[in-house]
């Protein structure tokens, strides 16, 4: 994980021989991804395959590798440049993200990658009583999570709102050594989804918001 967030703050390094996280890591978010993919095309409906993907997202892609996108990273590769090598699992990563719009998948990476969302979407699907929400609410979560983000890239514009990125809570599967505030704040948006499905993605998260856009 920390090898992954590296990239937000390193300064530009002579070029790998392999990818930072070990080949070994490297193949299996390959494998993750394609077995994504595989689910989307081919295997969409069945319960139990859904299950198995969300599984792997949050076991492999969150807690064993760290690899999931972020604007703190985004921000990161646009300022220090980009070793396509080093940094191979996150290359593929974004790559899914970017071309399986194009074969008519919208939303692939939250639906399918996401770690993090896929954590929320289990959490929702354990048997609690869930809070009602109308399509109008559901209308009002994607604006704000939209101003979340115009708001932040205006920050960013103007070089006061750097230090938000920090509390991104993606990073809440780098446990060891994330801030307190960000694991309760990652917490939070978990136990919270166990009653309102995916809250953060619905109502929050800017790099949903920014793939958003990028799908139009």
């Amino acid at each position: 994980m920390q090898q992954c967030l590296g990239a937000v703050t390193a300064a530009s390094t002579p070029s790998a021989s392999e990818p930072v996280t070990g080949w070994g890591r490297t193949l299996a978010v390959c494998a993750v991804l394609l077995a994504g993919m595989l689910a989307a095309w081919r295997l969409r409906g069945k319960k139990w395959v859904r299950i198995g993907v969300l599984v792997l997202n949050v076991v492999v892609l969150g807690f064993w590798s760290g690899q999931f996108l972020s604007l703190s990273l985004l921000r990161g590769w646009i300022a220090n440049g980009l070793d396509p090598l080093a940094y191979l699992p996150m290359v593929c990563v974004l790559g899914v993200a970017l071309i399986m719009p194009f074969f008519g998948r919208h939303r692939h990476y939250c639906t399918w990658v996401c770690p993090y969302g896929s954590l929320q979407e289990l959490a929702g699907r354990l048997p609690l009583p869930k809070i009602p929400c109308s399509l109008r609410v559901f209308r009002i979560m994607s604006r704000v999570r939209m101003g979340v983000l115009s708001l932040l890239l205006l920050l960013l514009w103007t070089g006061v709102g750097g230090f938000l990125l920090n509390y991104e809570p993606f990073t809440f599967f780098a446990y060891q050594s994330v801030p307190p505030v960000v694991m309760v704040l990652g917490l939070l948006f978990v136990v919270a989804s166990c009653f309102v499905p995916n809250l953060w993605c619905k109502a929050c998260c800017p790099v949903g918001a920014l793939l958003d856009l990028s799908d139009k």
